[in-house]
């Protein structure tokens, strides 16, 4: 790397996130490869609690990189950037969730088998129990709105604002989601858990997993 891609790369990092997209609405692909290197773990970690499995996650946050992307003109500043992504994120999830349900009615009416029973998620969720893991728990029994705005405000620590513009709510309604998720949890595991202990808060969220950069960047191109 010469000194003067090494300047570049330093430049780009010391740059809030919106004045890399407002670069990227002039084409500069490095100022936008640096944002995909800023939200690319976080992204996934938000997907991944909305689909099925690591493989359906990846191919989201590179879809949602790729819209960004091809649509960056249509980014306004006076939204944080991360909201606008985290907003195409949701909808990708949320049509992928969709489909995804759709396929599992269809096969809980065409088969018994043991196979289907195994993969029953009341089991799943009751082995992350075990763990104190409250978000399996949060995918069995909250809303969609209600999982999203949890995850955003304990996993991502967004505030109630940026929030309500990725549901498309008002910021009063965000916190009654807020507060009827966490009751909703609270009442869930108090009922189920062995030493019947109050919950007081969610746990941290898992360690951000490794995602191949240059898979995401390499599609812009």
């Amino acid at each position: 790397m010469t000194d003067a891609n090494q300047g570049q790369l330093i430049a780009l990092s010391a740059l809030s996130s919106r004045q890399l997209a407002l670069r990227a609405q002039k084409q500069s692909l490095p100022a936008f490869t640096e944002l995909v290197t800023r939200y690319e773990h976080r992204l996934f970690n938000f997907v991944l609690r909305r689909v099925n499995c690591d493989a359906d996650a990846e191919d989201i946050v590179q879809e949602a990189f790729l819209r960004a992307w091809q649509s960056i003109d249509r980014y306004d500043p006076t939204w944080e950037f991360s909201t606008w992504l985290y907003t195409i994120a949701r909808r990708l999830a949320a049509n992928q969730y969709a489909a995804s349900r759709r396929l599992a009615l269809q096969a809980d009416a065409t088969t018994n088998t043991a196979s289907a029973q195994s993969a029953d998620p009341a089991e799943i969720v009751a082995r992350n129990e075990q763990h104190g893991n409250l978000w399996p728990i949060a995918q069995r029994i909250l809303t969609d709105d209600q999982r999203t705005a949890l995850w955003l405000r304990y996993g991502e620590c967004m505030a109630v604002q940026d929030i309500a513009n990725v549901l498309g709510k008002t910021r009063v309604a965000v916190r009654v989601i807020l507060f009827r998720a966490r009751k909703a949890l609270a009442k869930d595991m108090n009922s189920t858990l062995a030493t019947h202990e109050p919950v007081q808060a969610l746990p941290e969220p898992v360690p951000e997993p490794k995602l191949p950069t240059a898979r995401v960047v390499g599609g812009l191109r």
